[in-house]
């Protein structure tokens, strides 16, 4: 389980990594329209991801525990 935990929290920050590069990139090239997607969306995503990877961290501590 903790090993399933670590990919998680890998992957998640990496996407979200990845999220505000394109939030920027769309953002400074002016991608909106061509893209589909706003800056803010891509912030929004990058932020979930960011968020997901506080809260496995947590799960961990809480199972590390038991």
């Amino acid at each position: 389980m903790k090993q399933l935990m670590r990919l998680v929290v890998n992957l998640s920050w990496w996407l979200g990594l990845l999220s505000v590069v394109a939030a920027v990139v769309i953002k400074f090239l002016h991608y909106e329209q061509r893209a589909s997607v706003t800056a803010h969306t891509m912030f929004m995503i990058a932020a979930t991801f960011f968020l997901c990877v506080l809260a496995t961290r947590e799960m961990e501590k809480m199972s590390g525990g038991q």
